[in-house]
């Protein structure tokens, strides 16, 4: 997490708890609970709508292709308010490459997992970094490029229920 500079050297105020959950038979996932510390209290998010998979469902047809992508590390992606950063502080002292007891906290410098505001942040972030990739849709040249909607609505005289 260090060599990623998930987390760095800083003034550390408060700090984070973590626990390890399993995942798969040889590995675990990491999550960080920024409850314990009352950071999560002092943090706020709007509620935001989600997609599940009846929504992808909704607009699937015979042709439509799916995969499985794991985001296991979407949060950490995007970067953390620098003055919320003293207050995300997470206790390395394990991680002393002496190999004493010496105390070590070091701090967040990403969104986390556990984190109240994480999932809003990083929805929103990748929304507008996918709206850079995807660029001008009413340009040609672009592989994005779209000239008209086709709206499918049941009751319209051309619905097609064969289609989303």
């Amino acid at each position: 997490m260090r060599l990623r500079s998930y987390i760095a050297i800083g003034l550390v105020l408060s700090l984070t708890s973590f626990f390890n959950v399993p995942k798969g038979e040889d590995d675990i996932r990491m999550v960080y609970d920024a409850t314990a510390c009352g950071l999560n209290d002092a943090l706020w998010a709007p509620g935001f709508w989600m997609p599940t998979i009846i929504n992808v469902l909704d607009c699937a047809t015979a042709a439509s292709w799916f995969s499985d992508v794991d985001a296991a590390e979407i949060f950490l992606n995007y970067i953390l308010d620098v003055e919320v950063r003293p207050y995300a502080g997470v206790d390395v002292s394990w991680m002393n490459e002496e190999g004493n007891n010496t105390l070590r906290w070091e701090r967040w410098t990403r969104m986390a997992m556990g984190m109240t505001s994480s999932p809003y942040v990083t929805i929103r972030l990748f929304a507008w970094a996918m709206e850079i990739v995807l660029g001008d849709h009413t340009n040609p040249e672009t592989p994005f490029y779209w000239s008209e909607i086709k709206i499918n609505c049941p009751g319209a005289p051309d619905y097609d229920p064969t289609m989303p």
